[in-house]
């Protein structure tokens, strides 16, 4: 308990400063209004938040799925917010400690950036319209959709070969 107003302080600096940092990003947008110092949530909709996890631990940062209670399952936190699919696919949460520096957030929003501009975001289709519209020249037309999820694909055989439409 040494010190903990300044630690909160300091928390709560970090936490603005990402706000800054992160609001920045393209597609990138903060979740929620908590005043808790220690945490933030936001989310690039469109890109699913377990690939963002991936590619930023692969770097050494570490960012969270859901909240700390999800573990492996959707976030009940997330599902109450009543968000858009595509945004509460991609919700990640950054969580910040009395050790965290301004150059941490400065490596999380680089990465961050860079995890937007160099992968694919989730492609938002019409199943129907996307089936409907294959290559006439097709000679086989399927679609499958998750109905739990964001994904959708459409697949024609075309004289050329196989395709992955959407």
């Amino acid at each position: 308990w040494d010190h903990l107003e300044d630690k909160l302080r300091h928390m709560a600096e970090v936490k603005a400063y990402a706000v800054e940092k992160l609001t920045a990003i393209p597609d990138l947008q903060i979740i929620g209004d908590g005043k808790a110092p220690h945490v933030l949530s936001a989310s690039m909709a469109g890109w699913p938040s377990q690939n963002v996890v991936n590619d930023l631990g692969s770097q050494g940062i570490c960012v969270s799925a859901g909240s700390a209670c999800h573990h492996g399952k959707s976030s009940q936190v997330v599902a109450a917010l009543h968000l858009p699919k595509r945004v509460a696919a991609g919700v990640i949460r950054l969580s910040f400690g009395p050790e965290t520096t301004f150059a941490d957030i400065d490596a999380c929003a680089e990465a961050l950036r860079n995890h937007h501009d160099r992968r694919m975001p989730m492609l938002k289709v019409n199943c129907r319209k996307a089936a409907r519209d294959a290559p006439l020249e097709s000679s086989l037309r399927s679609h499958t959709c998750e109905p739990q999820s964001m994904f959708c694909q459409v697949h024609a055989l075309t004289k050329h070969g196989f395709h992955l439409l959407f």
